[in-house]
This record gives structure tokens, C-alpha cells and sequence, in this order.
């Protein structure tokens, strides 16, 4: 729309009661405008904007606006009444009204119709203009006013200045209506009471003045008229001397805060909780919470120098699924639930788990030291338990796991993982499911003279199990059944037939075999008779597993991965050359080629410096 607007007639500043009454002074006064739509006079309901302003064009809005929303406009004339209120004119600046208008069904927002117009006096506000005079009245008026321009003046009207007691009464010192002051002596000059007596209302108070009161003591009633000096019995600034146990706190339902340098530290509740570097808990349930912040990172530390620990937690008795000492990470880093740092170069761990006792019946096995990565979370290097053993100038172990009478061992340690049982046994390491070993061998560690060497398993593209045994041909045949309980381990049938190999230890015509699903028949060609011995090794596919043949990977990713294998040079026989070998290998070291999301742990600002700890 295109509005406009303009005066009509002459502009009234008219002082008025809800512009009803023209005797009965206020703040407010009418305004009539002519407002235009294009080049007529508009009509109807609108909504108006109007705000004052120090200047005709830009300048400062003064106040808030005022808003009307629903203004008769008929034949582009309407009134309004406004109140600004007496502060934007107090002064006597000049005072600019801008006016803003829209219909319902406009767009959001008013249009501004320029220019602004100017506030000016109606003819018989001219009169007030010289009111300014009367500002120094004070000055001018010196002794002017005498008693018999006043006939009364109220106390309350005194903001300053003090009466001498002669314009007082003799008993203007009590505000009560006994107005008697009967062997009372106020000293003005020391503000003492020199009597031993205090009078209120209804009561004489005395008060014992035998002795001067000490300091810190307190006046203190001892009884319905009577006061003596006495030591607090509340909690002092300057220290408690207390004959039993004391109380601190409120009989109140309000929280106690701390607080320093005028700000809040803590808070004990009104439910017994108490919180350190805030005022409310952080995860429901805290009974004691404390919160660390920018100047004090660490939140919570215990330290000790004698036998025992600087941190202990303990679930003394019941039933309950949590642990003595929990720790959550939900930061977005590569922070720790629970972080071990031993810093003493001793034989101590950063973290000890220790389990003592026996399970209960339908309970969880008893762990010593506990791994959960949550499954929900996006991604394929989510840990639950992870070593880190990283110093190319050092040998080490990344995770140590014994078993009964199980030892650390002292010799060239560069390993993971270490897993040690004090005899044969039982298992040092035990997988159920696939066990893979990439870019490395699957060696047995056998004691030689030569110290212990390894030796290395066969591999190959399928899954084979495989038992050795002899036989002895009777008149140029034998059969060969097999062990039922390695029958019970592999699959035989026409579709994977086992492989039977016949060395002869004898002499005798050459030998073939005629293979079953439970045994098999070596017999001497020929029409032999021989009776001559021999030694057989059988091959069958591993029961559940004969259809095996490769299958890829998919640690390593898809494409050729031949460039992330490196050789291996052998190593050597002798102990002292071999320890001479792994340390050059380790300090030759070189990263190699890494598929995509692999990540060395040294490359890692984060975890690489981790273990400087809090120094």
C-alpha cells in the first residue's frame, strides 16, 4: 500500500484525563493526522506505530513505542491519544513523532511515513515556559519564607539537616508512649549507657557490668530481664571451643552454600548431598559431586605417602551390579574411563585389578580387571581392553595375561601380547573361533643347546586334520581303521575323500590304496605276498570346515594388499647375535603402508604423550 500522511489543521498538545477531562492534569495528550492511501483520504481500521525521536531524521528513539492496533481512520482522519509520560519533555528539547501504519492483511511489518512531525505547545501551555525560573527558587528565596507562611510541616518532609536537642523534648528519646526516663543517663559524647539498666517497653534488663566483656563475646539474654557477656554459642569467624559435638547447618529446608571472593563454590542440600564446583548434581544420583572447570582441570585427587592407597572404593555388603569405583568418558577425544599412570619406575601398574574370593552362584565369573566397548557405537576400532607398548629404544609388553604360577620373563621381550601358565597343562592363551596371525608365522618355541628355537607350522589353502600311524601287510594286504575319535573331527565322504600316503619300511612290490569313509585297504601289486611293514599319514577336511578354501580377509580391506607385507629376515640361531638383531630391527623400523582406517598409536599426539601423566 501506499500510505501517507500529513497534519490537519493545527496540531494540539492538549494536557487531559484520558482526553476527557480538560482541567485534571496528565501526561497524555490527542493527535490528529491525515493519512492518505495513494492520493485519497484512506478508511477503516488500521494498525499504528508511533515513536518519538530528538531529531526530524535519524537521531535517537526516546522511550518505548506505542502501538495501537486498531485506529478508525475515516476519510483519512483519525485521532489518537498518546502518552509518552513527562521525561521526554521535561527539558524543553525539540520532540519528533514518527508514525507507522499497516492493515491486518499487510505484509509483517509497518510502513514509516516520513517525515516525522513535529510535537509543539498548544497556546495555553505557554504559560509553563517560564515555570523554569522557579528552579532557583531556593537561591533567590533566602529567609523569605517566615513562620507565617507555615501552618504546619510534616517530619517526613526533612531529608537533611539536624535538629539541636533544645528544639527536642526531654523524652523525645523514646518512640513508646511511656516517655519517662527515671534514673537513665544518656552520655552523648561516648554513646554509653552509664547504668547497669536497659529499658524496653514493659521490661527493666539488667545488665551485669562487673566485668568488661572479652574479645569475641556477645550480649546475651540469660533470662526475662536480664543480660550478661557471654562466648557464642554459634559458629565464630575466629574458631569453637566446644564441649561436645557441635552442629552446622540449617533446621530449615534451604541448602547451605560456600562461597569466597563473593563467589559460590559448593553446596551441601537440603537432602544430605554435597557438591564441589557446583551447585547441583551432574548425573542423578551423586551424593557427593565434584565438578572440575577451566582453572581447575582435575576434579577430584587423593594423594598418600604412606601404606595405603591416595583413592579407595568399596561396596562393603549387598547385592548390586556396580563396581566400587566407576569412570565414564563421554567427551569427544581420546580420553579414559579410568586412567593408571605409574610414574615411580618401579615394578608398580598404572592399574591393578585384583579379585579375591569366590563367586556366587548365578553371578558373573570374577574379573580382575574388566573391558566393554558399547556395541552401539559406529565404527570398527571400538576397544575394550587396549596395550600400548610403544619405545623403539626398549623391549616391552603390550598386554600380560598369567595364568597359574604364570611368570613375567625376563629375556628379549618386544610382544603384544604375552600369555604365560606355569606347565603344559592347561592353556596360556585359549580362541574360540578364528585365530588369525597376519604378516607372521604360527611358531612352537622349543629349549635347544642352542637356547630356545622355533619351530614353524605347515599352512595351507584348506582346513585339514590329519593323523599318522603303521601297518603291516599280511600276505600283501592290510587294513586301516581309523581313530573313532578322529572320525568324530573331520568329514569323509565321496565329495571330500581323504588322502592316504604309504611309506614302505620293507621290501615288497609296489603298494596301492582302496580308500572307505572309516578305513582303508593298502594292498602289494602284483598279487603280492609280502609281509613287509610300513608307516601311513592320513589327511581329511576338518568337520564343519570342509568347504574351506582362502577366504578373504576383510581386516585389510579390498584391492591388492601385497604392499602392506614386509619381509622378514630370518633370525638368527644364536642368542646373543638374535638380540643384537631385534634391537637393529627395532630401531630401523619404518612405517609401512597402512589400508584405510589404520592408525599407528605413535602417530597420535594424544596417546603419545599421554603417559607424561599429571606431573
Amino acid at each position: 500500500m501506499n500510505y501517507s500522511a500529513r497534519l490537519a489543521g493545527t496540531f494540539f498538545l492538549v494536557v487531559l484525563l484520558g482526553a476527557v477531562s480538560a482541567f485534571a492534569q496528565t501526561t497524555a495528550f490527542t493527535y490528529q493526522g491525515l493519512l492518505l492511501d495513494g492520493i485519497s483520504g484512506a478508511g477503516g481500521t488500521y494498525q499504528m506505530q508511533f515513536g518519538l525521536f530528538d531529531s526530524v531524521a535519524g537521531g535517537t528513539q526516546i522511550g518505548a513505542p506505542i502501538v495501537d492496533n486498531a485506529v478508525t481512520v475515516a476519510n483519512g482522519v483519525f485521532t489518537v491519544t498518546l502518552d509518552f509520560g513527562s521525561s521526554p519533555f521535561a527539558a524543553g528539547a525539540n520532540r519528533f513523532l514518527e508514525i507507522g501504519v499497516r492493515k491486518a492483511a499487510d505484509p509483517p511489518g509497518f510502513t514509516i511515513l516520513v517525515p516525522r512531525q513535529p510535537l509543539t505547545g498548544s497556546p495555553y501551555s505557554i504559560r509553563t515556559i517560564s515555570a523554569a525560573s522557579a528552579d532557583s527558587l531556593s537561591a533567590a528565596c533566602l529567609l523569605c519564607v517566615t513562620d507565617v507562611n507555615i501552618g504546619s510541616l510534616d517530619a517526613a518532609k526533612l531529608s537533611s539537616g539536624i535538629l539541636p536537642d533544645a528544639r527536642l523534648s526531654s523524652n523525645a528519646v523514646l518512640l513508646a508512649a511511656n516517655q519517662t526516663l527515671t534514673n537513665k543517663t544518656i552520655d552523648s559524647p561516648t554513646n554509653t549507657v552509664a547504668a547497669d539498666k536497659l529499658r524496653t517497653a514493659t521490661t527493666t534488663v539488667s545488665v551485669n557490668a562487673a566485668a568488661a566483656p572479652t574479645s569475641g563475646q556477645v550480649l546475651t539474654a540469660t533470662g526475662p530481664t536480664a543480660a550478661s557477656w557471654q562466648n557464642p554459642s554459634g559458629w565464630t569467624i575466629g574458631g569453637n571451643s566446644l564441649s561436645g559435638t557441635g552442629l552446622f547447618g540449617t533446621t530449615s529446608s534451604n541448602h547451605v552454600d560456600f562461597m569466597t571472593n563473593g563467589n559460590v563454590r559448593g553446596r551441601m542440600t537440603n537432602l544430605g548431598e554435597f557438591y564441589w564446583g557446583a551447585t547441583n548434581t551432574a548425573v542423578a544420583g551423586d551424593l557427593f559431586g565434584v565438578v572440575g572447570n577451566a582453572t581447575f582441570p582435575w576434579a577430584v585427587n587423593g594423594y598418600s605417602s604412606f601404606n595405603g592407597g591416595g583413592v579407595y572404593g568399596e561396596v562393603p555388603s549387598g547385592t548390586t551390579n556396580f563396581s566400587a569405583i566407576e569412570g565414564a568418558y563421554r567427551g569427544t577425544g581420546n580420553g579414559s574411563g579410568i586412567y593408571g599412570n605409574n610414574q615411580s619406575g618401579g615394578t608398580g601398574a598404572g592399574v591393578t585389578g585384583t579379585y579375591i574370593g569366590n563367586p556366587l552362584a548365578g553371578t558373573t565369573s570374577p574379573t580382575g580387571v574388566y573391558g566393554f566397548s558399547n556395541p552401539t557405537v559406529t565404527g570398527n576400532q571400538r576397544v575394550g581392553v587396549l596395550g600400548d607398548y610403544n619405545d623403539s629404544a626398549h623391549f616391552g609388553i603390550g598386554v600380560v595375561g598369567l595364568a597359574l604360577g604364570g611368570v613375567l620373563p625376563g629375556g628379549n621381550l618386544d610382544i603384544g601380547v604375552l600369555g604365560w601358565r606355569t606347565n603344559n597343562a592347561n592353556y596360556s592363551g585359549y580362541f574360540n573361533g578364528n585365530h588369525v596371525i597376519a604378516n607372521g608365522t604360527k611358531s612352537a618355541s622349543v629349549g635347544t643347546s642352542q637356547g630356545n628355537q622355533l619351530l614353524y607350522a605347515v599352512e595351507s589353502p584348506e582346513v585339514w586334520f590329519e593323523d599318522l600311524g603303521t601297518g603291516k601287510l599280511v600276505n600283501g594286504q592290510a587294513e586301516i581303521k581309523l581313530d573313532e575319535l578322529f572320525l568324530e573331527t573331520v568329514l569323509i565322504d565321496d565329495e571330500h575323500p581323504m588322502h592316504v600316503f604309504i611309506q614302505m619300511e620293507d621290501e615288497s612290490e609296489d603298494v596301492f590304496v582302496k580308500k572307505g569313509t572309516t578305513s582303508f585297504v593298502v594292498k602289494e601289486r602284483n598279487n603280492g605276498r609280502s609281509n613287509a611293514a610300513f608307516s601311513y599319514r592320513v589327511m581329511a577336511r576338518r568337520l564343519n570346515f570342509q568347504d574351506h578354501r582362502f577366504g578373504s580377509d576383510p581386516v585389510w580391506g579390498p584391492g591388492d594388499t601385497r604392499p602392506y607385507s614386509q619381509y622378514a629376515p630370518p633370525p638368527p640361531i644364536d642368542y646373543e647375535a638374535n638380540l643384537k638383531f631385534q634391537l637393529d630391527q627395532k630401531r630401523s623400523w619404518k612405517p609401512t603402508p597402512l589400508p584405510a582406517g589404520f592408525r599407528y598409536f605413535s602417530n597420535n599426539p594424544v596417546i603419545a604423550t599421554r603417559n607424561l601423566g599429571r606431573q
